[in-house]
């Protein structure tokens, strides 16, 4: 195969339609009819890019396994850059719903309503305003949490005072 083909061809098509489908699934009868597809559209694109612009066809087969390999990891369901930057993104978002219980939970006996205002998320938090929001409102959704007639005071509902208790409990 080194001779027919070349070293570059033969290790490219050994190595990175196998490594591609291992990215897109766990099921091995999957990963091998994933690595079959990926092998085989990587040689018609690579031939007919080849002609196209008039290059190498081997290279153009094995740049075409690249491509494969390059979005098989940016779009990888469970090791993709996009899933891992949607875990971590929800991750911040539960963070800091849990954040805001507990603090509404430890000033919810206070006299003084600035530590339940929307508005002094961003100062007592230190969240950006859009960061606010976005918590405020996953934590209404969810039931946790409801805001006064004005719109301007946040009060825990039994669900999230429930949920607060058990996270200051190590629960």
């Amino acid at each position: 195969a080194f001779d027919a083909v070349g070293a570059i061809l033969v290790i490219a098509f050994m190595i990175i339609p196998p490594t591609a489908a291992y990215l897109l699934t766990d099921k091995l009868r999957v990963m091998l009819l994933l690595s079959l597809i990926i092998g085989c559209l990587s040689s018609a694109l690579g031939y007919y890019g080849a002609l196209l612009f008039d290059v190498s066809v081997s290279g153009m087969m094995a740049t075409c396994t690249g491509l494969f390999l390059i979005a098989a990891f940016l779009a990888s369901p469970r090791y993709g850059v996009i899933a891992e930057w949607r875990r971590r993104r929800f991750q911040a978002i539960e963070y800091s719903k849990r954040l805001l219980l507990v603090h509404l939970f430890n000033h919810e006996k206070d006299v003084e309503p600035d530590e339940r205002e929307s508005r002094a998320l961003e100062t007592h938090l230190r969240w950006t305003r859009t960061q606010a929001s976005i918590v405020v409102e996953r934590a209404i959704r969810e039931g946790l949490l409801r805001r006064s007639e004005d719109e301007q005071q946040l009060f825990l509902t039994d669900a999230g005072r429930g949920l607060a208790r058990s996270l200051l409990a190590g629960v």
